[in-house]
């Protein structure tokens, strides 16, 4: 791997492009939790390359053993703090329409806590599943000015949205 590594850097090099070598990293990926305690000492010219557990890629949290749960605890974060706004918004005398309300779930809420899905939805856990589709409902509840106790399957067919998984 290291000669790959020396391949790429001088092919950058040839075309005079520099590689940020902070935030080059390495991540073993494995099942087994001894795997992924090796270091595999990787070194990008002189510098020594980091290797760590879980990598932040183009807004897609992945972890080495590839469950996904930090990003999926992120999107859970991210997500219940726009549902608030949501919420704000659905008591107004203005905007509170249920199409304004869906379109604005659709593209603020549910468009977040899809992103990158067909990179990791395969890999999740129920419990992470789950945890998505929880902050979905509190999200329809308010759209559709709904209680709390009312029923999952009706606020899907109220608000015209299928849920996260089937």
């Amino acid at each position: 791997m290291q000669t790959e590594i020396d391949k790429i850097l001088a092919w950058a090099k040839r075309w005079k492009m520099k590689v940020n070598e902070g935030k080059t990293k390495a991540m073993v990926f494995s099942s087994s939790s001894s795997d992924r305690k090796w270091d595999p000492q990787f070194k990008a010219g002189s510098t020594s390359i980091d290797t760590v557990g879980e990598y932040r890629f183009l807004g897609v949290t992945t972890d080495n053993d590839l469950r996904f749960t930090s990003h999926v605890q992120n999107s859970v974060v991210k997500g219940k703090k726009r549902v608030n706004i949501i919420k704000c918004l659905s008591t107004k005398d203005w905007g509170s329409s249920l199409e304004q309300q869906r379109s604005l779930y659709l593209t603020y809420i549910r468009a977040g806590l899809e992103y990158g899905s067909p990179s990791w939805s395969p890999w999740i856990a129920n419990t992470n599943t789950k945890a998505l589709q929880t902050v979905q409902n509190m999200a329809l509840r308010s759209v559709g000015n709904l209680y709390k106790t009312c029923p999952v399957d009706f606020l899907h067919l109220e608000t015209y949205v299928v849920p996260l998984y089937h």
